[in-house]
């Protein structure tokens, strides 16, 4: 049987390198092989809720550097590979314990679910869940019964800085403006950014044991227990980790911060399983399409949603709910900005369009 398939030239890379590795006979028995492991997975998450992935080893990412650097970057010893290396795939052995969803933090949705119920403004940014699922993965392999939220904490500040020093590294090569940047939202070595990061971009537990952050928002992590003292990469938490990704496995393709797949499967999670992130994203696309394409024509349009619910948030909220979400979609690649000056105009993409004419569909 011939099956013919379109990919990128990066999937072609590295078909071509697992191939010249001598692994696999040709290109046949390397796609097969993906496709056999990928059905062995998903029918065995199915079945008992435990993930058995085999653990593999990948040279972890290096630096970027000027071709002139090159012999110097050659040198860099073995210790300093494996620390950058951390965010690099990994396998991971079973793990007894996936979390579901069904242990979200709560929220109000009772009627319509307006920019004060949208996820916060300030998860700006989606390369750090990337970074966040990989790095709690690592952490999983050593513990497999789940890990505690200091644990994971103690791994962010002895990990996070030093990938937000590699990735700004990567945009000052690369020439990267202020919201290309690829290392923005990472935290530094200051505990106060450290407790930020962990607080908005991880997870959170309060004294009533209501979760918050941007992973658990979510559905990426998760408790184990009612008190939270173990947790998790839910099952999509897990998916998510293990899909390829551009700049953390393979950053000679810099512009491109997600893959085709990882922006599949994002688009996928939020429009089923993140209903306050799926409304925001068709409320902003429609307002765009229907001409509130600046800040702040889509600002008076949220207003009038929220006066129309009844629900009041101060101004700066509300920009910050919109700069947000303008923000994360731009990550996904649902819109575009365009500036002139010092004025900015959202535009919708084909994924943009795509996403709430798909949403109509299913509507009707």
């Amino acid at each position: 049987m011939v099956i013919c398939f379109s990919c990128d030239e990066t999937i072609k890379e590295k078909l071509d390198l697992l191939v010249n590795k001598g692994g696999y006979s040709g290109y046949t028995a390397a796609i097969s092989a993906a496709i056999e492991n990928q059905l062995l997975l998903e029918e065995h998450v199915t079945k008992s809720g435990k993930a058995i992935l085999l653990e593999t080893r990948t040279e972890p990412p290096r630096t970027p550097v000027p071709a002139k650097q090159a012999a110097q970057e050659s040198s860099r010893s073995n210790a300093d590979r494996e620390g950058s290396g951390v965010f690099a795939p990994f396998g991971l052995v079973e793990f007894s314990s996936v979390p579901t969803l069904a242990d979200m933090p709560a929220d109000d949705l009772e009627g319509p679910i307006t920019p004060d119920k949208w996820l916060f403004g300030q998860y700006n940014k989606l390369l750090p869940i990337k970074a966040n699922c990989r790095l709690v993965g690592r952490l999983l392999h050593e513990s497999p019964t789940g890990v505690s939220l200091q644990a994971i904490a103690e791994a962010v500040q002895h990990h996070m800085p030093d990938l937000r020093k590699w990735l700004s590294d990567l945009d000052a090569n690369n020439d990267r403006g202020r919201e290309a940047a690829l290392a923005t939202a990472f935290p530094s070595k200051d505990t106060k950014s450290i407790l930020r990061y962990m607080n908005q971009f991880v997870m959170a537990i309060n004294k009533s044991g209501v979760l918050s952050g941007f992973l658990a928002a979510l559905g990426f992590l998760n408790r184990l227990d009612a008190k939270a003292t173990r947790v998790s990469l839910t099952d999509a938490g897990l998916r998510f980790a293990l899909l390829g990704n551009p700049i953390l496995d393979q950053p000679h393709t810099p512009d491109e911060r997600f893959s085709t797949e990882e922006i599949r499967f994002l688009i996928e999670h939020v429009r089923t399983l993140v209903p306050r992130e799926n409304a925001a994203y068709e409320v902003v696309l429609r307002a765009i399409a229907r001409g509130a394409s600046t800040p702040e024509s889509l600002d008076v349009h949220l207003r009038t949603l929220l006066n129309n619910a009844c629900a009041t948030i101060s101004d700066p909220y509300l920009s910050t709910q919109r700069s947000g979400v303008i923000s994360r979609m731009s990550d996904l690649g649902l819109i575009s900005r365009r500036r002139e000056g010092i004025r900015v105009t959202y535009c919708l993409t084909e994924t943009g369009r795509a996403y709430i004419n798909e949403d109509e569909t299913a509507v009707a």
